[in-house]
């Protein structure tokens, strides 16, 4: 706890406002999307999941494949995994307000959990949502909400990251990455993403002042080759692959 207190403070002596932004496509991103007065209010089917998942008392064993969770056991209550290990606020408004103005259609989440920030991302019209669980007893969980919202657009896939990586042919406009949180495991997913990104991508590294470890990596897949934009947003690293972008990076309070 002490690390993130420490490192919310540097970043907040460290962040810029628009007006110190250079870059056309980050100062339209600020402008035109992120601080733009649009709708990004949440909708009635997120409304619905949330009366669902935070009165849900029913306990489940979670099997943790990264790091775990510094604040609940292994056996959890579903509402407290949606409480505390659940997107924040202010980021589901983000991706609401993200999600069309960058035009995404295909969209990859790696770590589902109970389904807080895939509800939010399937939500949004014309997107097509595959979000990979390595707990089974969550990924039930999850796969449970979404028939009941009636959720057509998602596919839940219950396995460890990197054998779906390996796997799967598929590209993605948007990668959330919500999973693994060490050093290790994050550098191998981010490996095994390359092939399935293009030009226009995006992926969304949460976490990434959770530990340490976890500030090491982000600061590793900025420097990337492949890596031409970077943002740190302190609760989001954000990473673009735009051939057309100088190689620039950002910390900006959004």
């Amino acid at each position: 706890m002490w690390y993130q207190v420490k490192s919310y403070l540097l970043f907040l002596w460290r962040s810029k406002n628009k007006h110190s932004v250079h870059s056309p496509f980050i100062f339209d991103l600020l402008t035109k999307c992120i601080r733009h007065k649009s709708n990004g209010d949440i909708t009635a089917t997120e409304a619905k999941f949330d009366a669902l998942a935070s009165k849900d008392n029913r306990s489940i064993q979670v099997t943790d494949l990264g790091a775990g969770s510094g604040y609940m056991g292994d056996n959890r209550t579903l509402s407290a995994i949606f409480k505390i290990a659940g997107i924040k606020k202010k980021q589901r408004t983000l991706l609401r307000k993200l999600i069309p103005y960058l035009e995404i259609r295909q969209i990859l989440e790696l770590g589902t959990s109970v389904g807080k920030a895939t509800v939010t991302m399937a939500n949004v019209s014309k997107t097509s949502v595959v979000t990979v669980e390595g707990c089974t007893n969550t990924a039930h969980i999850a796969q449970e909400y979404f028939d009941q919202l009636e959720l057509k657009n998602i596919e839940v896939y219950n396995k460890p990251f990197n054998q779906f990586l390996s796997s799967n042919t598929q590209s993605f406009d948007l990668v959330y990455l919500d999973g693994g949180h060490n050093k290790e495991q994050t550098l191998a997913n981010f490996e095994g993403l390359l092939p399935l990104i293009h030009n226009n991508s995006l992926i969304l590294l949460d976490d990434i002042y959770w530990s340490p470890q976890m500030t090491e990596v982000w600061q590793l897949l900025c420097q990337h080759p492949r890596v031409t934009v970077s943002i740190d947003s302190y609760n989001w690293g954000w990473l673009f692959f735009r051939k057309e972008q100088p190689k620039q990076h950002f910390v900006l309070r959004l």
